[in-house]
């Protein structure tokens, strides 16, 4: 019983407890693969495994942000409905309608995006990486990958079709099991000296959970989606749009500010630089995405608490995910660093695999930033809007700049710091006083409408 109240006071329900499993088991067998890595690959490889990871990232110039604004959209129309044990969708009529034109919508959108994403990414980085001269057999690995890559672009529609539906468990389950299994892959492959087909490997497992999941698991969901009437289609021009374009940009920017580092070190230090770069990063975006879970895992509870106007209830929900998050982020990244230092000591050649403690504690830095201002950003976005977009633009395209123009001179620990510090003295504290503004504005319209009314 005590442990279940800890759980409670934690905020972890089994969707967190599924998505944190997952992080978790990232960060326990990410040793595995880094000895494995080390034993089996040579440090150029590596640099390829982890720019082919980078580069692929590209997909959000073609989707520009609709799955962000795809899952609010589908919570806040099926908090009117209910999935019957038939497979039928009974609720609001109305709300049953939108939801099904809007999947047909992103359904079309996708697919259109899949194939535009494999021609453009795939052409693009197999001259970017034509242009260095190496022995390595690179060619047919990164175009199989980025097919492989194109198809789960494909699904993510329905993907988030599940967790707007709060299928969020169901969906976590099969994402910590897709690690587990597609870990014991990639293991078994870079054992088999499989080299960069590592990667192949991979994205196939992936592509394999995410096709299950949509079309055995949730199957009659889906089915039950479409067979209802689209007679009610959602606008694109005016539910869609004004949101989609505002996060597209902020995406863009972001990527710039956090996906720039492989290539970046890979084009001005080479690809053993890249490689250590890449792995790092690989640490930290586990532990920050693990921490990122208890307010991830929440999105369509955001949307549905706005739909109902329970506002302090909100407030007080991500106040606790919030603590709970930077707690988590703060004492992982702790760890990850002081088990640096001891692999500097007793194995310092699988520690040069890594980033030195100092850019690895900078980059941790930049993570704790994004950490805050991620609760700001879901909780304005469940009322559909984001007054965001242009502080995000500016402020990481700044972060993008000043990343590529240190990182070039000064390498690793110049790419953290300018990362670190535009983030945390130029987009942080605008963007928590219009959080802060916007927040208490929708609160009082709301108050107001609830007086009227």
């Amino acid at each position: 019983m005590a442990f279940r109240q800890l759980l409670k006071t934690l905020e972890v329900d089994r969707a967190v407890a599924y998505a944190v499993a997952a992080r978790g088991w990232q960060v326990l067998a990410g040793p595995v693969t880094m000895l494995l890595i080390a034993r089996f690959l040579p440090q150029e490889t590596q640099g390829y495994f982890y720019t082919f990871g980078s580069v692929l990232t590209l997909q959000m110039f073609f989707e520009l942000g609709l799955q962000t604004v795809l899952v609010n959209l589908v919570a806040h129309e099926w908090a009117h409905l209910k999935l019957e044990p038939n497979g039928t969708i009974s609720g609001d009529a109305l709300a049953g309608s939108r939801l099904a034109s809007l999947l047909k919508f992103v359904d079309r959108w996708y697919s259109i995006c899949a194939l535009m994403f494999v021609v453009v990414t795939g052409v693009s980085g197999f001259y970017f990486f034509r242009s260095h001269n190496s022995d390595i057999e690179w060619q047919a690995p990164w175009w199989c990958l980025t097919v492989l890559t194109g198809l789960s672009l494909r699904l993510i529609p329905r993907m988030a079709l599940l967790e707007g539906c709060h299928q969020m468990r169901a969906v976590n389950a099969v994402r910590f099991w897709q690690g587990v299994c597609g870990n014991a892959a990639v293991w078994t492959a870079i054992a088999c000296h499989a080299g960069l087909w590592t990667a192949v490997v991979s994205g196939a497992v992936r592509l394999a959970f995410e096709t299950w999941l949509v079309e055995v698991r949730f199957r009659q969901l889906r089915r039950g989606v479409q067979a209802l009437a689209g007679e009610h289609p959602i606008s694109w021009r005016d539910e869609i749009w004004p949101l989609q374009w505002r996060i597209a940009l902020q995406g863009l920017g972001y990527w710039a500010a956090n996906n720039l580092f492989n290539p970046l070190m890979f084009q001005y230090h080479g690809a053993v630089v890249a490689g250590q770069m890449g792995m790092t990063l690989t640490l930290i975006t586990a532990i920050q995405t693990a921490g990122a879970a208890w307010l991830s895992t929440r999105v369509p509870v955001f949307s549905e608490l706005v739909s109902k106007r329970r506002f302090a209830e909100l407030d007080r929900l991500l106040k606790r995910l919030t603590l709970v998050s930077l707690g988590f982020t703060a004492v992982a990244a702790a760890g990850v660093l002081l088990g640096i230092v001891g692999l500097q000591a007793i194995a310092p050649k699988l520690a040069d695999r890594l980033l030195p403690v100092g850019p690895t504690a900078v980059l941790f830095g930049g993570a704790l930033v994004i950490q805050i201002l991620t609760p700001q950003a879901y909780n304005v976005r469940a009322h559909r809007i984001d007054p965001f977009c242009l502080l995000a633009t500016i402020a990481y395209s700044a972060t993008g700049c000043a990343g590529w123009y240190w990182g070039s001179k000064n390498g690793p620990l110049g790419a953290a710091l300018a990362h670190l510090l535009t983030l945390g003295l130029c987009y942080l504290p605008p963007h928590t006083w219009i959080w802060w503004r916007v927040r208490r504005e929708l609160q009082v319209d709301a108050e107001d409408d609830v007086m009227k009314s």
